[in-house]
This record gives structure tokens, C-alpha cells and sequence, in this order.
């Protein structure tokens, strides 16, 4: 092909828009197409998961004659994700990879992000693979799952400055020695840098480090917090997101959580806590048991399987954090309407009524189909709209239980062949209510209402119906996982 008759702005239309198979068969055409096709063909995080994979993009990025542009691919590699799946395949494409690790990603100077899964036998299957990923000096995000010993081994040499950082541990495999289960301990050479960090099923202690850059923390089954160890390594902490407490795996989870709230409102009140957090997304039970001495902005919670919604928590966490919006995630309907009378009371409690801006998620899974849903709108209207709350929006999703269940493990019964799915209670209930309805009762409900927004979701792919009252602009709609 003349590369003289090239159009170079088509040319990088043509293959921005081009799935990565086109984008290698181009590649194959000639030399100046080969060469512009590899930032296209790297663009997205090149994904390997068995040893097909790990020999053809190992192949890509040795230099060979064929392809004397190596230095080009080098500078164009950015990323890489081993997701492995199983043992035996971890020990191929380790094998296959290990001259990557070795000789190219040392000479990638753009080389920013690696992703491993199954990370401890990973790093098992050859001795020279800790060591080198160690050795690299260009990365910035790091994400490892299934972390044991020689994972541990790698992040304490690793000399890269990360800026990013997520690491599961693996319950099974995982180091014995608590400083080795405690992130801040060991990622001290970026104690610097980093600025976001997410751990699970990891342990906190004191004096491990402090990360004055670290704004953004995600945690993951972990024990019953201690407040203090966080605040001191992550002293200008913006965002904190934390679900699955492992507070159900103690004799007693409901003395273990208070006991531990006591002693984490005792250890703010001696040592300080954080000065204000941005926003807070997970459980309810975490922010309880963190009992937070300091303004939280902006507050999304939900309940957990382990854990159902306590009217009674939620009152405290108002107390605590003084939340300029709320939002409240009920996944356990039925929990909700049994603790009814509680919510009506938080609804009208001093602490719910200057919360600026409230939204109310109401999800209904599949077992849900059969929920009582005028119960639940009443619910609604009985603690919602008296409140004195300016601005309140309310979704309701019954997308994922639109028909009754055709099967049962309990009952054994199913619908008949060929017979159409029955609309579920929930679905024909909600055809029945208008938003603008329900918007306008909201609306009504207090003359301090200054805007309210109502979402139906009744159909899975459909648009969702919504209805607005007030002033559009006060309805806070934030997407809370843009800050993780």
C-alpha cells in the first residue's frame, strides 16, 4: 500500500472506531498501518486469561524483525490485566509472561497499571516475578486479588510511587502476621502519593503510617472499625466507602458493634477525628459503628444481608454527621414495612428534619414480587411527606420483579410450559400509581417542600417514568460511585 495516498485523519477514524480484531487484521497490511494501528489495538486494557493470550501478546511486544516498531509499541503499552481463573492456569501464562515482566515492561516508560487476579500464586509460580514487578518504577495504580505472603513480599520492595491502589486479601492463603494483613504498613515507599486506596478483608493498627494525600477509601469486609487507626493514616480523608462488616461473625454482633462505637466516640473525643468527609457510601452498620465526630456532606446507606436497616442507627448517624443530603437505599422491603412505626418516628425526629435534601431508593428484587406495595406507599406518605425536608425525591424500581416466581426450592412448583410469565403483584400495583400523583402528595405534604422528584422504573429496558414538583435544581442526584 502507498502510504503517500493515506488520508492520516481517516485513517485514525477509521480505526478509533474499529473493534481490536479489525484493528489487527489492518495492522497486517502494511508498515504505516501497522504502526498506527497499536495504540488502537492497546487502548483498552489488554486482558489476558490463559496461555493462548499470554503467547500472542507476548509475541506483539518482543522486538523481532518482523516488527522493528518495538520501541513504538513500548511507549504505547500502558496497562495490563491478568484475569485468571484456576491454579494450573496461572502456572502457564506466569511461565509465558515472565519475559514481559523480566525485559519489556522495565523498558515501557508509560507502563502505569497492572491488574492481577489470583496475585499470590501468580507471584508463586516463578521466583523472578515478585522481584521484578518490584523492580518496576513506572506504575501508579495496582490492583491485586487473592494477596498472600509473596504478594506481601513484592508490595513491601515495590518501587513504583502509586497513586492508586486495591488489594483483596485472600482469606485462605492469605499472611498469618497481622502487620502483613495491614496495607498501611507496607506501602509506606508511597506513603507520598498515594491518593485512593480500597482494601478488603485486610486489618488497621496503629502507628502503621500516615498518607496525608490519601482522599478516597474503600473498605470491604473487615472487622468492626476502629475510627482512630483511620483517621491518623489517612488524616485528610475526602470520601469513605465501607460495607460488609464481619461484626456477624462474633458470638454476640450486636455487643460487639456498640462496644466498639463506645470506644471509637472515646477515641475521637481524646485524639480528634477527621475535620469534615465530602461524602460516605455503604452499610449502615459501618457508619454506626465508625460513630463519626464530623460533618459528613453528603450520605448514601444501605443495608446489608447480614445486617438489615436499624431505624434506630440511622437516627444516630444523623446525630453524628449532621448530613447536608441523605439517601437511603432499602434493598429488605419487608424489614422496612416490619419496622414501620420506627421509621415514622426517625421521619419525625429534630435530626431527619434538617437534613436539607433526602432521597428514598426503594429496589425490589425477584423475591419481592409478592411484597405489599400499598403498604409501602403508605409508608411513604405516612413518614415522607409531613416531613419538614426541602427537597425529596423518591425512586421506585420493580424492574427485577415484574412476574411471579416460576419456580421454588421449597414448594417445587413451576409455571407450566409455554404458559406467559403472570405480572407479580408489585408490577400490576405500580401500573395502577401515577408519579405525578404520588409527586404531588409528596409536594403537599409541608408547606416547607420546596422540590420533590418521583421515579418509576416499572420494566427492565424501559425509560423510567418521572414526575417532578417544586424546583427542579434542588434535587440532588449524585452518582456516588463517581467519587471511588
Amino acid at each position: 500500500m502507498d502510504s503517500a495516498n493515506l488520508n492520516i485523519d481517516i485513517l485514525h477514524l477509521i480505526l478509533e472506531r474499529s473493534d481490536q480484531i479489525t484493528v489487527s487484521q489492518v495492522m497486517k497490511t502494511c508498515r504505516s498501518l501497522n504502526r498506527e494501528g497499536t495504540k488502537y489495538l492497546l487502548s483498552d486494557i489488554p486482558t489476558i486469561s490463559n496461555r493462548s493470550q499470554a503467547l500472542s501478546f507476548l509475541q506483539f511486544m518482543l522486538p523481532t524483525r518482523q516488527s522493528a516498531d518495538s520501541p513504538h509499541r513500548l511507549h504505547c503499552i500502558d496497562s495490563l490485566h491478568l484475569m485468571l481463573y484456576s491454579e494450573e492456569e496461572v502456572q502457564i501464562v506466569a511461565r509465558v509472561l515472565k519475559p514481559f515482566f523480566v525485559d519489556i515492561a522495565p523498558q515501557a516508560p508509560n507502563f502505569s497499571l497492572l491488574q492481577i487476579d489470583l496475585a499470590e500464586r501468580f507471584f508463586a509460580a516463578d521466583p523472578e516475578l515478585p522481584a521484578s514487578v518490584a523492580s518496576l518504577k513506572t506504575l501508579n495504580f495496582l490492583m491485586l486479588d487473592d494477596v498472600g505472603e509473596k504478594t506481601v513480599m513484592m508490595l513491601r520492595a515495590l518501587q513504583s510511587p502509586l497513586t492508586k491502589v486495591d488489594v483483596h486479601f485472600d482469606l485462605d492463603i492469605g499472611p498469618s502476621a497481622p502487620e502483613d494483613r495491614d496495607p498501611v504498613s507496607f506501602l509506606r515507599r508511597s506513603e507520598d502519593t498515594l491518593r485512593w486506596i480500597s482494601l478488603r478483608s485486610s486489618v488497621s493498627s496503629f502507628a502503621a503510617g500516615c498518607y496525608r494525600n490519601v482522599r478516597m477509601l474503600t473498605l470491604n469486609y473487615i472487622d468492626v472499625p476502629n475510627t482512630r487507626h483511620f483517621v491518623e493514616a489517612f488524616p485528610n480523608l475526602e470520601c469513605l466507602r465501607a460495607t460488609e462488616c464481619k461484626a456477624h461473625l462474633e458470638p454476640d454482633p450486636e455487643a460487639a458493634v456498640e462496644r466498639q462505637r463506645a470506644l471509637n466516640i472515646a477515641g475521637q473525643a481524646g485524639h480528634g477525628s477527621w475535620r469534615r468527609l465530602t461524602s460516605y457510601k455503604g452499610s449502615i452498620l459501618m457508619l454506626y459503628a465508625f460513630a463519626l465526630r464530623c460533618q459528613v456532606s453528603h450520605i448514601c446507606v444501605h443495608d446489608e444481608e447480614e445486617a438489615e436497616m436499624d431505624p434506630a442507627q440511622l437516627w444516630a448517624i444523623l446525630a453524628d454527621t449532621s448530613p447536608l443530603h441523605l439517601t437511603i437505599q432499602v434493598r429488605g422491603v419487608e424489614y422496612f414495612l416490619m419496622q414501620a412505626e420506627e421509621f415514622v418516628e426517625l421521619s419525625r425526629s429534630e435530626e431527619f428534619g434538617r437534613v436539607p435534601s433526602f432521597r428514598l431508593e426503594l429496589r425490589l428484587w425477584r423475591s419481592n414480587w409478592d411484597a405489599d406495595m400499598e403498604a409501602l406507599m403508605n409508608l411513604v406518605y405516612e413518614a415522607i411527606a409531613p416531613s419538614p425536608i426541602p427537597a425529596v425525591a423518591l425512586i421506585i424500581d420493580v424492574s427485577s420483579a415484574t412476574t411471579k416466581r416460576t419456580f421454588s426450592h421449597r414448594h417445587g412448583w413451576r409455571r407450566p410450559n409455554n404458559e406467559p410469565p403472570s405480572p407479580s403483584p408489585v408490577k400490576l400495583y405500580l401500573d395502577t400509581v401515577e408519579p405525578d400523583t404520588v409527586a404531588e402528595r409528596l409536594f403537599t405534604g409541608n408547606p416547607s417542600r420546596c422540590a420533590v422528584k418521583v421515579v418509576f422504573i416499572r420494566t427492565w429496558g424501559e425509560r423510567p417514568v418521572i414526575a417532578h414538583r417544586g424546583a427542579p435544581g434542588l434535587i440532588i442526584d449524585h452518582d456516588f460511585d463517581k467519587y471511588f
